[in-house]
C-alpha cells in the first residue's frame, strides 16, 4: 500500500511542478526546535531563496518535537494545519502517519536530479516511515566534562562508569525521555538499563530537563561532567565553553530527528522544496553555524567521527517500529524512576 500510494504521487509530481508551485505560493512556516538561533534561520531561508530564485514570506517557530506534534494534532482536530514543516523523532512521525497527517511522498523519484544528495536522507528513515519524512540531524550520545574539573584521562570511557563514587554528586542527568538509556535497553535489555538508571541515580546525579540544561550545568560547574550530545558539546566548544567529550568505547547512541511536510499544509510545493534542499544542500550551512549533522551526510564532521570510532563500538538506534515501541515503553518506566527522585 506504502509503495502505491509513492507512485501514485510520483504520477502527480515533477521538480519543475514543485518549483512552480512554489513560486506561486510564495510563504513558508516551520516549526522546528533546531537549529534555535534566528541567524541560522535568517541564513537558510536566504540561501534557499537564492538557490531557487524564489521570494519566499517565511516563519520559524522553535517548537520541541513533543510540542509541535500536541499543536498539530489540536489543529487537525478542527480540520486545520497551519504549519508546513515539522520536525519529530521516529515515535512522534508514527503517531501522526497514523491519524492520517502525514502521507508518502516520492522525494527520491522527484528531486534527485536537481539534488543528488536526497537520497541518503530519504532513506535513512524506518523501512515503515519511507517517504513520510526526511533525516534531518542525529543527537549522538556522548560524555561530557568542565575541563576546569576533570582531566581527559580522569573522565568516563562507558556509561557504567559514572558509578564511580567519585563521580557522587558531580554528574548530570536529563530527564525528559530518558535518553540515552532508552536506546541502551536495545543493547543491554530491559531489566539492566533499568538497573544501570536506578545504580546512577544512587548516585546523586544532578537532574537537568533536557540535553542543553545539562550542556548548561557543565558549563558553568553547577556538574563537573554527565551525558550530553555530540551537538550540544560542539556548540559549547564553538562558544568557547570549558567542555570537551568522548564517545563511549561500548556503546555510542544515536537518535535521528526527522522533518516531515502534513498532508494539507498551507504551502506544500515550497515546503517539499526546502525541505527536500535543506537535507541536502542546506545541511553544510546548518552543521557550519550550528554544529548540527548527521552520522550518514557524506563529508559531515559528524560521519567523520563516527567512522573513525573503534570497530568494537557499537552505534545503537531504533531499527524498526517494533525497536520504537519498546524504547517508549522503557522512557514510561525511566520517567517513573526521575521523578521518584525528584520527590
Amino acid at each position: 500500500m506504502l509503495l502505491a500510494a509513492i507512485s501514485g504521487a510520483r504520477a502527480q509530481s515533477s521538480f519543475d511542478s514543485v518549483l512552480s508551485g512554489a513560486r506561486l505560493e510564495g510563504a513558508i512556516e516551520i516549526w522546528l526546535g533546531s537549529p534555535s538561533s534566528s541567524h541560522v534561520h535568517r541564513a537558510l531561508l536566504e540561501a534557499f531563496q537564492r538557490r531557487f530564485g524564489l521570494k519566499v514570506h517565511w516563519k520559524w517557530v522553535a517548537l520541541h518535537s513533543a510540542r509541535a506534534t500536541a499543536r498539530l494534532m489540536a489543529e487537525a482536530s478542527v480540520g486545520r494545519v497551519s504549519a508546513d514543516i515539522v520536525g519529530g523523532t521516529s515515535d512522534y512521525i508514527a503517531t501522526l502517519s497514523e491519524r492520517g497527517l502525514f502521507r508518502p511522498y516520492p522525494w527520491t523519484g522527484v528531486f534527485e536530479t536537481a539534488l543528488p544528495g536526497i537520497r541518503e536522507p530519504s532513506e535513512r528513515s524506518l523501512s515503515e516511515l519511507r517517504g513520510l519524512c526526511l533525516a534531518w540531524f542525529d543527537s549522538v550520545y556522548v560524555i561530557a566534562w568542565n575541563t576546569n574539573f576533570v582531566k581527559a584521562s580522569e573522565a568516563p570511557r562507558r556509561f557504567s562508569d559514572f558509578l564511580d563514587p567519585k563521580w557522587k554528586g558531580r554528574f548530570a542527568l536529563n530527564v525528559l525521555g530518558g535518553a540515552p538509556f532508552d536506546l541502551l535497553a536495545l543493547e543491554l535489555g530491559d531489566a539492566d538499563a533499568l538497573k544501570l538508571v536506578r545504580d546512577l541515580l544512587a548516585n546523586r546525579p544532578i537532574l537537568k530537563s533536557g540535553t542543553p540544561a545539562v550542556g548548561s550545568a557543565i558549563t558553568t560547574g553547577e556538574a563537573h561532567l554527565g551525558i550530553s550530545s555530540y551537538v550540544t558539546v560542539e556548540r559549547a566548544r564553538r562558544n568557547k565553553e570549558p567542555q570537551e567529550f568522548r564517545f563511549a568505547e561500548d556503546y555510542v547512541p544515536v537518535l535521528p530527528l526527522y522533518i516531515c511536510v502534513p498532508e494539507n499544509s498551507p504551502h506544500p510545493n515550497t515546503a517539499r522544496l526546502f525541505a527536500a534542499w535543506v537535507v541536502t544542500e542546506g545541511i553544510p550551512i546548518v552543521e557550519r553555524m550550528d554544529a548540527s549533522g548527521r552520522i550518514t551526510a557524506p563529508d559531515s564532521s559528524m560521519a567523520k567521527a563516527i567512522v573513525a570510532l573503534p570497530a568494537t563500538t557499537r552505534l545503537i538506534q531504533e531499527r524498526s517500529l517494533a525497536d520504537v515501541a519498546r524504547t517508549r515503553a522503557v522512557s514510561s518506566q525511566l520517567s517513573v524512576l526521575f521523578t521518584g527522585k525528584h520527590e
